[in-house]
Formats: C-alpha cells, structure tokens, sequence
C-alpha cells in the first residue's frame, strides 16, 4: 500500500487537505480528508509536501509520430514530455507512417505504447474510404478520426457516402478535423498566383481560413444531428463555429467540442506594432492547421470554455523538427509542440480570467474528457478510480527554457523543454505552476527532484 500525504486534493467541490492510499493494483484504496498523518500506516509513505494534487490530464488529440516520423517524436519521447506536464493519458491521431486505418496497424501503436509509454495510450481508427463500412468494428480504438481537411498524413475522407456511413456508426465518438479542402486549395492557388514561392506566413489564416472552418463545423454538425451521432468536434478555432455547435447541442446533446490550448495562448494580434503580427513574428513556428486567428476569436474561446459550450481542452500536441519549420510557407509542415505545458498555460490563462477556477480547468482537462470517452476510471480523485495524479505547486512561476541557466533568477522555476524535437512556441516565457510530480496508477512518471531530493 502506498500512501501519498500531506497534499491538498482537488474535488470537483474545492481544494481539502488529505492523504490518497493506493493499492497494489495502481487504485485509489481510501482517500483521508485531514492534515493529521498520525496513525495512517502504508508500506511506502510519499510525502506530498502540501502540493496541490489534481486528477492527472487526460489530452485526447495527441500527435506522437510513431510510427513513420520518428525523427519529429515517438511514443517514449513524448510520453515522457506528456508526464513532465502532468499528462497521464492520451489519444493519439492516426495519420501516421503507415497510417492507423486497420486492425494490424492499430494493434501494433498498442504494443509499441505498452513497451516504450510510462503514461496511458489510447488509439484513434483513421476514417477511409476501405474502412467506412466497418470503422465502427475495432473494439480497441479509442474513437474514430474523420478528416474532412487535409493535413499532415493526408487522410482526408472526401466522399459523402462514406463519410455518412461513419456518422452512422454507434460504437465510437467520431472526432472531426472540420477545413474545407475545396476551400483551402483555391485560397492557395490565390496566394501562390500573387507570391509565387514566397508566401508570408501571415497568410497562414487566410488560406487555412474561418470560411473553410465554418463549412466543415456546418457538415459535420448537419450530419450530427441527422443520425445522431457522438460527434466530437476537433480543435475549434473561430466565434462562429462556437455558435454553430450551441445551436446544434440543442438538437443533438452528444455533440461535444473541443479547442486547443494553443488557440486560447496565441492569436494573430501584434505583440509589438513595430514587429507585426504573431506570424511575421514566429512564422512557420506557429503554423498550425486549423490556423489560429484573431483575438476576438480567441476571446470567443474562452467565453465558450466557461460557459460550456466547448467541453474539453486538448493540445493538438504535433512536433516537427526545428529545421523543417525553418522552410518557407509552402513547405514548413503545420503544428506545434504543447503537451509538456498545456496544464501550466491554462493556469497562466487563467490568472486573467478568474471564472476559470482550478476545478473548471480539471473539469476541462479531466473529467469531461475522461465522460465524453467512457473512461471510467480516471478523470477524478475518488475511491475505486486509477491512481493518475498530478502533483502541482500552483503558486510557483517557472520560465520555459531550452536548458538550465548557469545563474537562476531570483525565485524563478525553469521547465526544461524535453520534446524531441527540442523547441516550443512558447520558450522563454513564465508559466503559472510547477509540476512536482506525476504519477499513472500510483507509480512516478515524472519527478522534480527540486521538490524530492
């Protein structure tokens, strides 16, 4: 038996002072709401140093590029930056190398992620034209993926009959890349008819537009509603489509949606009039699809967040190589990497938008994803449910670098980036909250051995 003491645990009803058992089957055994540590007896005793214990994430839109892309990130990499951030289960995509669209390719990821992941996997089944009779059959997959917008893979799914016949589907949520590819392609052809190979980067929103996010969030709701469908909408980006999926909720209450944290951190707003906006500023390094727009979106987003309307947050978590971003637009691959902080960046948000209490950002990162996914084990901190926990001291301020200073400053953390691609959008920049420790089913994931010498 494990006793985790001395923490202050975070229940959907508020923040109490306690003391979590854990069983030899990685369970929640018992959880004793008191400071008093006197008389509570374990085999092994981990002491919680007042921190903040919070269910661990639970970020289902991940990108870890195994198999195929290894040299971006692969599952024990990025495994790793996931636990360094409090993550202790993902989702991750099928457009892969060779892509997740059958039973062999699937259960390959599953073994892969058993042998080289320290946090818990699931697996999306990319939509096809081959699979679409039978993407409802694979009893292993976490949900289905529909890609109604080309991105990195190219699984786009084009042909209304297949694509209505995974809306007809009852086993899987169906989570859905909403961009119209008809509308990006004459974007495109626009910009390179009037740039030629030198597309600016702040051309990003508008080939990757609202317009093309708006029909797509508009199909795939109209078809929601139609067969009534547990539609998952992925990464929503503008204020329209918000609107769109509270209208269509009412109609269909298993619609769900998502945003990216990303779209709630950037927008295309200058950070200095002098220097442009966000992508003449860090171009390719923050092209992502769909692209993030402005700050009326971005503040739609997060009305939607508190609200409701938008149930989940996810990071869309998507490496690449610095030198690959470094290409010119037509060629720099889109999205970034964000798991290691998406916790810590909700935080930061958060200190501007007093709505978004510590149990609404674990209501957002946890337990909505861990209901919409019939994951019911996890999401919370309550008897019976898996040990994932994150340990966080939500009153220390750490600086995102690539590599530990010689010469801290003054009171200053530091999370050191730990992709294996080696960057982050966000490097350089103080983050609200430590992560001290993670733990998936009662076992370390990651320490901070700055807290545990």
């Amino acid at each position: 038996m494990l006793l985790i003491s001395n923490v202050n645990i975070l229940s959907p009803e508020g923040i109490h002072p306690g003391n979590v058992f854990v069983d030899g089957q990685g369970n929640i055994h018992d959880i004793v709401y008191s400071r008093e540590t006197a008389g509570l007896k374990a085999d092994t005793v981990f002491d919680g140093k007042g921190l903040l214990l919070m269910p661990g994430v639970i970020d289902t839109h991940v990108h870890f590029r195994d198999p195929g892309m290894t040299h971006k990130g692969d599952i024990e990499s990025e495994s790793r930056a996931a636990a360094a951030g409090g993550v202790t289960t993902v989702f991750d995509m099928p457009n892969n190398i060779p892509p997740t669209v059958n039973e062999n390719a699937l259960k390959e990821k599953i073994k892969t992620a058993k042998e080289k992941s320290c946090i818990r996997c699931g697996f999306f089944i990319g939509a096809t034209e081959e699979n679409a009779e039978k993407a409802g059959n694979f009893e292993d997959a976490c949900g289905i993926k529909l890609f109604l917008g080309s991105t990195t893979g190219n699984l786009v799914l084009t042909k209304s009959e297949s694509i209505e016949k995974i809306f007809r589907q009852r086993r899987h949520v169906v989570v859905v890349h909403c961009e119209d590819d008809g509308i990006i392609a004459d974007n495109m052809k626009n910009a390179i008819e009037k740039y030629g190979d030198d597309i600016p980067f702040r051309m990003h929103p508008l080939i990757r537009s609202r317009e093309a996010c708006i029909k797509a969030t508009g199909y795939a709701l109209d078809l929601a509603v139609k067969y009534g469908t547990r539609l998952h909408v992925a990464h929503v980006s503008t204020a329209e489509e918000v609107k769109m999926i509270a209208r269509a909720k009412k109609r269909n209450p298993d619609i769900t949606a998502e945003t990216s944290v990303n779209y709630l951190w950037f927008d295309d707003s200058p950070s200095n009039p002098e220097n442009g906006n966000i992508y003449d500023i860090k171009k390719a390094f923050v092209k992502c699809n769909p692209s993030i727009k402005t700050a009326k979106d971005r503040k739609a987003l997060l009305k939607a967040i508190i609200d409701g309307t938008i149930d989940t947050i996810a990071t869309d978590h998507a490496p690449h190589l610095k030198e690959e971003k470094e290409h010119p637009y037509a060629k720099a691959p889109s999205g970034m990497p964000s798991i290691q902080h998406s916790l810590q960046m909700m935080l930061t948000i958060s200190e501007n938008h007093p709505e978004l209490t510590l149990e609404k950002i674990a209501r957002l990162m946890c337990s909505r994803p861990a209901e919409i996914f019939s994951i019911n084990d996890r999401g919370r901190i309550a008897r019976g449910l898996k040990a994932d926990f994150v340990l966080i001291n939500p009153e220390k301020y750490v600086r995102v670098v690539k590599e530990m200073p010689e010469v801290p400053e003054n009171d200053l953390g530091y999370s050191v980036i730990t992709y294996k691609c080696g960057w982050s959008p966000i490097e350089n920049e103080i983050m609200r909250g430590e992560i001290a420790a993670t733990f998936v089913g009662g076992k370390s994931a990651y320490l901070n051995m700055s807290y545990f010498n």
